[in-house]
């Protein structure tokens, strides 16, 4: 599905606190799966591949916002 296709899962960047923290991102129509939610399904999306005999796939790193 197209949560658990690993084209679709990134790693996004944002600054928070003074810190630049690192969460996972599955962007979903006109909704934004992030965090905790997103990390699950990255999780998932490792275990079905590597139960299939196929290499964990990694999300893709997103260009961090230059926003403030």
């Amino acid at each position: 599905t197209y949560v658990t296709h690993p084209g679709n899962q990134r790693v996004e960047q944002a600054m928070y606190k003074g810190r630049l923290r690192s969460y996972f991102a599955i962007p979903f129509e006109r909704r934004y799966i992030w965090g905790a939610t997103a990390g699950m399904l990255v999780s998932l999306t490792r275990v079905l591949a590597t139960a299939q005999g196929q290499p964990a796939p990694s999300p893709i790193l997103a260009p961090r916002d230059s926003g403030a």
